[in-house]
């Protein structure tokens, strides 16, 4: 493809059904035309921008007045976008809060995204009950501990790609995609190298599935030569890459809305709903993963057209601002994670009880899958009694199973 035509591509991706584009020549006539806008002109916290634009400063941050007009718009180009991801309420009224204001604008958000027809024939109406969380510490900063995990395999692409690595920073939740053509150790090992580690730095810990991808000799000696401390999940308990897992299905469900009927064009959509994820805050954070990053907000596509003039004053001594706010940024964000582990572990520990095992112990082993053309009903969920040869943590242990030994 030319460079003319990857670029109208482009454009047409980022525009798909999000016409006409609002810019600052449309914003400033509609909001000569909304008497409503025109009324706060003179109110407090409300100022007028060099390019005759209102807007209301909060908390030093300058928000644009949106006229009633233009008010379905925003929203759209907040929501429906690809680089919007198709967002929940609150995800949405985020991101439409970090540009611009205007009254019962958080009426008007929850409205429009639950009568959203594309999100509500993708809704999963079902409870999910939350997996059980890791059993290492936290780290401390940006890509210390990153998890890894392979998705697919997904329709054939134009591109000739079948599966995608996913990879997650555990400090910040900040995501890689990479569309691959297959799922062999090789290819996963270059797609971390050259798409991960050489962007972010070499991480301390490697989190894993046992997949032949991930444990193979070449995967095992590129951690081994970089010092990186390599940690598998087991097929028995793959809640302990469970943050991975739960974005799947977010990434799968961001994906649903704008990949072609054949789902052939998937992995061209992949890096917009890539940006979609990490432009997003994080529950558990406040922050979104690009800002955890990058100690600042995301700049968005078609976003370009509606910048108004900053103060003079914010590019000041930028390097130090831009630790300070990363460092008051990281300080927060652990205050938080701390309070949504707390909250978390709390809840889990009502119907949870303390299990210790011990070498020689003999155990029962739950099957996760009971088959291919099986009842539940009908099937056993245990195996065993096999024998504890080794125990590994309060979570993992290592059994004998007909004369092998396997980590559960």
């Amino acid at each position: 493809m030319g460079s003319t035509s990857f670029l109208i591509a482009c454009t047409d991706r980022l525009r798909k059904d999000v016409l006409p584009i609002v810019d600052l020549d449309v914003l400033r006539t509609r909001q000569r035309e909304d008497p409503v806008v025109q009324g706060l002109r003179q109110a407090k916290s409300f100022r007028m921008s060099p390019e005759k634009i209102l807007y209301r400063l909060s908390s030093g941050e300058q928000k644009i007045v949106v006229p009633a007009s233009l008010v379905p718009e925003v929203i759209r180009l907040n929501h429906d976008l690809p680089t919007a991801g198709h967002a929940g309420v609150a995800k949405t009224l985020e991101r439409v809060r970090q540009k611009f204001w205007w009254r019962k604008m958080d009426k008007d958000v929850l409205d429009y995204v639950r009568t959203c027809r594309s999100c509500s024939q993708r809704t999963n109406y079902g409870k999910i009950k939350a997996p059980l969380g890791e059993v290492f510490n936290e780290p401390r900063e940006p890509f210390e501990v990153i998890a890894a995990d392979i998705v697919g395999p997904l329709p054939l692409s134009e591109s000739r790609n079948v599966y995608i690595l996913s990879v997650m920073d555990h400090f910040s939740r900040y995501c890689e995609f990479i569309p691959l053509p297959d799922q062999t150790a090789e290819s996963v090992a270059r797609a971390l190298v050259q798409r991960v580690i050489t962007k972010f730095g070499v991480p301390k810990i490697l989190i894993t599935d046992q997949g032949a991808n991930f444990t193979s000799d070449l995967i095992s000696q590129l951690c081994k030569f970089l010092h990186v401390r390599k940690i598998q999940t087991t097929g028995f308990h793959p809640q302990s890459n469970g943050r991975l897992e739960r974005v799947h299905s977010t990434i799968a469900r961001m994906l649903s809305h704008f990949a072609n009927w054949h789902q052939t064009d998937w992995d061209e959509y992949l890096p917009y709903v890539t940006m979609a994820y990490n432009s997003q805050g994080h529950e558990s954070t406040g922050f979104s993963p690009f800002e955890m990053v990058f100690g600042r907000k995301m700049e968005m596509p078609m976003e370009a057209d509606l910048t108004i003039t900053e103060s003079d004053d914010l590019y000041n001594d930028h390097v130090e601002t831009l630790r300070s706010k990363l460092r008051e940024t990281f300080e927060i964000a652990e205050k938080r994670k701390i309070a949504a582990r707390s909250r978390y572990e709390k809840q889990y520990n009502k119907k949870a009880r303390e299990v210790n095992y011990n070498e020689g112990q003999m155990v029962l082993l739950h099957v996760p899958s009971i088959g291919r053309h099986r009842v539940k009903k009908l099937s056993k969920l245990w195996n065993g009694p096999y024998k504890i040869v080794k125990v590994l943590s309060p979570l993992n242990v290592v059994l004998k199973i007909r004369k092998r030994e396997v980590t559960v």
